[in-house]
């Protein structure tokens, strides 16, 4: 018996990000907003991360070093809450921010046997909720 590998059921593969091309928003902007919103984020740690982002934009510190320190405020928060927070901010404001023009493309590729890929900074909850009610 001969076993064979078959050939890819995909003609292309075509890449979209998230933020400012698949949705009019910042995901990392908007979980921010809605962790101060739910007590996850202090006024104090905002503003403490205002100062880390400016200095990034200085170039005073690293990018490395400026993504940790942001992200920072996760740290504690129970897997599931977190997994909330991604869940509502996704549902309620990052999915009625998607560009229409971005639907119909992604129906485009879809139509014309593509595989279609999401590559994106955000957190990995969200990219799988968008991902997911886009068909990537």
């Amino acid at each position: 018996m001969v076993t064979t590998i078959s050939e890819d059921k995909y003609n292309y593969t075509v890449f979209f990000d998230i933020d400012k091309t698949l949705i009019s928003k910042i995901s990392g902007r908007e979980l921010v907003y809605s962790a101060i919103r739910s007590g996850y984020i202090k006024p104090v740690g905002l503003f403490r991360n205002a100062v880390i982002y400016f200095l990034y934009k200085i170039r005073l510190i690293d990018p490395k070093v400026m993504s940790e320190k942001l992200i920072s405020w996760t740290r504690g928060i129970p897997q599931v809450n977190f997994d909330e927070l991604c869940h509502e901010t996704t549902e309620h404001i990052l999915m009625p921010s998607i560009y229409n023009e971005a639907l119909s493309e992604i129906a485009f590729h879809r139509k014309n046997n593509a595989r279609i890929v999401l590559l994106s900074a955000t957190v990995t909850q969200v990219c799988r909720i968008i991902a997911g009610k886009v068909g990537a």
